[in-house]
């Protein structure tokens, strides 16, 4: 940049700078300087406290720029650029060159003026508006501070802008919605298995629901038909002590929204079927249990009369054959206590169970439904549960404990938001909501009045009904060398996507991902063997099959779950200052602020009393990508100078908050100043 830049540290002189530098680009800087200023070719920092010009050294990176002070006394005497170099010939200018820290200045002896001919050495009289009481003709008008602030970050913006324009480009990255009130998009028909995708789109028209409600309904279905004994191997075998890292086909999943948005018609859409196989196999096993307990009649009679030949004269007659239990497959329960799980799971052969809710509300009540509330003793219980492990479920009352081979399950129904927003603080401590796939509900739409597409019913009951008969192969399922290179790629998107800054809850959610993909990719691949009519999965994932997984986790479950946990949980204190501070930058429409006004200009910036706590909001700030640090740093290298504010936030995006901020900015500023608001000739709260 070849423009000369003078930075001066007093807005009157800021404001005759035009007179005083003309060319000369004048900035106004109050305790810290811009640093794009600084690096310009030709830049003067013009101060009358040496103080703080001594702070203004330690800030200088440019070998280039030139530091002056004057007095307040001197520099009031001149109204021309000309007076003000007459002045510097005669060594009325200190002036201090690089970055080291100088010296207080000498104090200058006040320059004596020239007499012109035919005056007197009485001491001249000053126009009007010479001194800074009385400013000039030309100065129609001084601003605050605050007005000559918001000029001169704008100038540093700029100066930014341009920098980067002669450097090559630099691109912001995207800010976080930190209110999750970005609209969610359109349901992409790529993100479920092709099998099925008909199917969901068919019924969902013709019920008025949203198309995302039924994919996750009819997606966590399918997951609940398949036996736990079918898995994902998700990494090299690790050998005999038989610790591989495998995925099961249990997913979670819940749909958030009012009774209006049509949560029930959506669950019914994917349950109808899963009903009638659930019946069907609870008539089996009823038929064999009904034998059993006439066998286990006979078996009794017959036991009672080998103990009596045996107390009479012992002939050693073999003892009875006790009959064989058949199983009893169940696919579902809607009782929520761990007692009644852990009984049908030890009977189980299908190694878990699902839990179906219209209201997961009474789910999450039901823990420690024999603590009184008291104690948290069986979150951990519910939490393996999304693992199916094995585990002893413990009953003091009852004096025995269940062994359960594998305990887990699908878990799946929906949850009004008022109702969530209570139980959300103790759910976000420790993972439990996180371990959810969470749809965001949207209004019912206009119901198809047409016949169902009788294609895609029949092959939507032909695939549920192959999933519930398909059984385990001797090996585990595995990733073909393209769908393993695949998933790696997606990893480190998501691991970026942990770092960038979003909400802690959301990050927490992020780190279930890697294994969530994994179960989606199982519950695809099994999908597509059952449209097949395959009695097992084929033995690696495709390429094809990783995509449409991954698709489903980035097109569908990232915008819900951004509007989910960043808009209806609560983040705490801690992310509600970077909401604080967002809703300050969309009031005033800054495009950059200095740490140490904001003291002044910001309360909620107060609270933070020690250098640590500042360094940590001002992290959390540039993590979820509203500033960047604009220029050097403090001499403890914790706080930029100043902070440029990502020019994004102002694109329209936010709108409807930076509406809200506004309004809420012109109640507070009428509320503190209304007799202010009066002399305008109008009332607090108009515009």
């Amino acid at each position: 940049m070849s423009e000369r830049v003078v930075v001066v540290d007093w807005p009157q002189i800021a404001k005759r700078g035009e007179v005083l530098f003309p060319g000369a680009l004048v900035v106004y800087a109050n305790g810290s300087l811009p640093m794009e200023a600084l690096e310009t070719d030709d830049c003067i920092i013009v101060s009358t406290n040496a103080e703080r010009l001594t702070d203004f050294c330690q800030q200088v990176v440019s070998a280039s720029c030139r530091l002056v002070r004057y007095s307040t006394d001197d520099i009031s005497q001149f109204t021309t650029r000309e007076e003000v170099v007459q002045w510097h010939q005669q060594g009325g200018l200190a002036e201090y060159k690089g970055s080291p820290i100088p010296s207080p200045a000498p104090q200058v002896q006040k320059p004596v003026k020239p007499i012109p001919p035919g005056a007197t050495n009485e001491a001249p009289t000053e126009p009007a508006g010479a001194g800074l009481d009385e400013p000039p003709e030309w100065m129609d008008e001084i601003p605050d501070a605050l007005e000559m602030h918001q000029h001169s970050v704008r100038i540093a913006s700029d100066l930014k802008k341009q920098a980067f324009a002669e450097s090559g480009p630099h691109e912001w990255s995207e800010p976080a919605d930190l209110w999750g009130t970005s609209p969610l998009p359109n349901f992409p028909p790529e993100c479920l298995p092709p099998e099925i995708a008909t199917y969901v789109l068919d019924q969902a028209d013709r019920a008025g629901v949203d198309p995302a409600q039924v994919a996750l309904n009819c997606y966590v279905a399918c997951a609940g038909l398949i036996r736990v004994g079918i898995n994902l191997q998700m990494q090299e075998d690790s050998g005999e002590d038989g610790r591989t890292w495998r995925e099961k086909p249990i997913l979670w999943g819940a749909v958030v929204g009012d009774p209006s948005t049509g949560k029930g018609p959506a669950l019914d859409i994917a349950l109808h079927k899963f009903y009638k196989i659930a019946a069907a196999l609870r008539a089996k096993d009823e038929s064999l249990w009904e034998q059993y307990d006439k066998d286990s009649k006979i078996y009794e009679k017959r036991m009672q009369s080998w103990y009596v030949e045996q107390a009479k004269t012992p002939t050693g007659l073999m003892e009875p054959s006790a009959p064989t239990k058949p199983p009893r497959e169940r696919l579902w329960t809607d009782d929520v206590t761990k007692e009644v799980v852990a009984k049908l799971l030890t009977e189980n052969p299908r190694g878990k169970i699902c839990i179906i809710k219209d209201e997961l509300a009474s789910w999450f009540g039901g823990f420690d439904a024999y603590g009184n509330g008291k104690s948290d003793k069986d979150r951990p219980d519910w939490l393996s549960f999304y693992e199916s492990k094995e585990r002893y479920i413990d009953r003091a009352m009852e004096g025995r404990s269940y062994h359960v081979d594998s305990w887990g399950g699908v878990i799946l129904g929906g949850i009004q938001p008022e109702v969530l927003s209570k139980i959300s603080g103790k759910l976000g401590a420790d993972g439990m909501l996180q371990r959810f796939q969470i749809i965001v509900s949207k209004p019912k739409r206009q119901i198809a009045k047409r016949p169902a597409n009788a294609d895609a019913v029949r092959d939507w009951n032909r695939i549920m009904e192959n999933l519930a008969a398909m059984q385990p192969d001797t090996q585990s399922v595995q990733l073909s060398p393209e769908a393993a290179a695949f998933m790696d790629q997606q990893v480190e998107w998501i691991s970026n996507a942990m770092q960038s800054g979003v909400a802690p809850a959301l990050v927490a959610a992020l780190g279930k991902w890697e294994g969530l993909f994994g179960r989606l990719m199982l519950v695809s691949q099994c999908i597509s063997a059952a449209a097949l009519g395959m009695r097992s999965p084929a033995a690696y994932v495709p390429l094809k099959v990783a995509q449409q997984a991954w698709a489903w986790m980035q097109s569908l479950l990232w915008p819900h779950a951004v509007t989910f946990y960043m808009g209806q949980i609560d983040q705490g204190d801690e992310y509600a200052s970077v909401r604080a501070f967002a809703d300050f930058c969309l009031a005033r429409d800054v495009e950059a602020v200095q740490p140490y006004e904001m003291t002044q200009r910001w309360s909620h910036y107060r609270r933070f009393k020690t250098i640590q706590q500042r360094r940590e909001f001002w992290a959390r700030v540039e993590q979820v990508g509203w500033v960047r640090p604009l220029g050097a740093f403090d001499r403890n290298n914790a706080i930029a100078r100043a902070y440029e504010i990502n020019p994004r936030v102002y694109d329209g995006r936010f709108r409807a908050q930076a509406f809200t901020a506004k309004s809420a900015a012109v109640r507070y500023r009428d509320a503190m100043h209304p007799a202010m608001v009066r002399a305008q000739g109008r009332e607090p709260g108009e515009d």
